[in-house]
């Protein structure tokens, strides 16, 4: 992470402009990021490809540690739905992951869990939530009964989520 630093340190617009690039365009993938940030630099694309790649495993671990810090969601899953549903929110995850702060990552977590009903019902269904509450299916949709009353999805994941 030392060298994306220095880099930014180097080429602060540029570094700036590959993240708001991003941010804006929800291209999360390292093959955009690197275009261009080697683009802006001027620099060979196998060097910034290297850093970004050495850069990108530890914000992965920061970021999946957030993850893990709101539920035992892969964090693959949230990566892909807010890239796919929520570019909006992913572009505030990547502006606070580059500055070091997770904040918008355990939000986009929780927003994640409050929607799993609607975007994998069998996953909510399956889902471990603890010794007092179950997932089921009530009218069609995915409900939880949490100490012997029936409760909607979001609601049970609002409740986990404030504890």
């Amino acid at each position: 992470m030392g060298k994306l630093r220095a880099l930014a340190e180097e080429n602060p617009s540029a570094v700036d402009f590959a993240f708001s690039h991003a941010a804006e365009t929800g291209d999360l993938s390292q093959e955009g990021f690197v275009q261009i940030l080697s683009e802006k630099v001027g620099g060979e694309r196998a060097d910034v490809e290297a850093l970004v790649e050495a850069t990108r495993s530890a914000y992965v671990a920061a970021t999946d540690a957030a993850v893990a810090q709101v539920s035992n969601v892969e964090p693959q899953l949230v990566y892909d739905w807010l890239r796919d549903q929520q570019p909006g929110l992913a572009g505030e995850v990547i502006m606070e992951a580059q500055a070091g702060r997770f904040g918008a990552v355990k939000k986009a977590t929780g927003v994640y869990l409050e929607n799993l009903a609607s975007i994998d019902p069998e996953a909510a269904l399956s889902a471990d939530l603890g010794p007092h509450a179950k997932p089921e299916r009530v009218n069609g949709k995915v409900a939880v009964r949490m100490n012997g009353k029936v409760i909607s999805w979001r609601e049970a994941m609002r409740y986990r989520t404030n504890k």
